[in-house]
């Protein structure tokens, strides 16, 4: 456990390494409020979070709690613990899910709770994983029934991971800008689009069903039809990821120099499919 200094205020007050058998297992970051409003002996208190503080608290990378602590001097209150990724369509008041009135049940809330927090924060960050254990276990518990809460952090990741997976397999055997092989290998470059197809088919299948996508999406999937021959697919789908580019006012803002390389390479993709469906149809 370490404290954070004064002058340094990040809305961060102790910094927690968990340990199991005298090995690091879990971290944990701390704000802690102390005040008289509230009651040691409810079994939960709540608090009011500024949104902007609430946001930062979210995005660090690990999990971050609100301890409330009764303002009892001289005494020993409970602990009120709240979980800020718990608050997904309220307003910013956090409502304490752990009353911690002793040592034991502190030691329950790192060795128990502490591990489904985790579980949660990672969900709220677009990733799931096992709950995580302090040593290797033969089974790894993934609990049901809460993942569908963070549906659209975890959309998101999905599509960045299909898009990304899917493009470095292909870019492994094509070229990025004009997709000749690499090489002379026909098995290695059919191996690429194999084991690439699934991984696009999927992210075509989500950006079509939520109807919404960018230009890397449109463009990855454009690809992998143009390489097995789907030429009006490709052409489809390349001018979606024109029309995206267009359509989209802040890219000059944030790819100041790298946006119109960027479409000049999406059109060239447009012209070279363009050009072998001519080719396909005077055949």
């Amino acid at each position: 456990m370490r404290h954070v200094p004064q002058g340094h205020d990040c809305g961060i007050d102790i910094y927690c390494e968990t340990t199991y058998d005298g090995k690091p297992f879990l971290h944990i970051w701390c704000q802690v409020k102390v005040s008289g409003k509230f009651n040691s002996d409810a079994e939960s208190n709540s608090v009011s979070i500024d949104r902007e503080k609430l946001e930062y608290w979210r995005s660090l990378p690990v999990p971050v709690v609100v301890v409330l602590v009764p303002d009892k001097r001289g005494e020993r209150p409970p602990l009120f613990v709240c979980a800020p990724q718990i608050v997904m369509r309220q307003g910013p008041t956090l409502k304490s899910t752990h009353k911690i009135d002793d040592a034991s049940q502190m030691k329950k809330f790192l060795a128990d709770d502490l591990p489904y927090e985790t579980f949660l924060w990672e969900l709220f960050h677009g990733k799931v994983s096992p709950i995580k254990e302090p040593r290797p276990s033969y089974t790894r518990r993934i609990p049901p029934g809460v993942a569908h809460e963070f549906e659209n952090n975890l959309r998101l990741s999905l599509l960045h991971t299909l898009w990304r997976l899917g493009e470095d397999i292909l870019y492994q055997s094509f070229g990025v800008k004009t997709l000749q092989p690499k090489t002379n290998d026909e098995a290695s470059q059919k191996e690429a689009i194999k084991t690439a197809k699934p991984y696009i088919q999927a992210l075509e299948a989500i950006v079509q069903g939520i109807n919404i996508g960018n230009y890397e999406n449109f463009v990855t999937i454009g690809i992998l039809a143009e390489l097995e021959g789907d030429f009006d697919k490709a052409k489809a789908f390349y001018e979606m990821a024109l029309s995206s580019i267009d359509g989209d006012v802040n890219l000059p803002r944030l790819l100041p120099d790298d946006w119109q390389a960027i479409r000049d390479m999406i059109s060239d993709h447009l012209q070279r499919v363009n050009h072998k469906k001519g080719e396909y149809l005077a055949l």
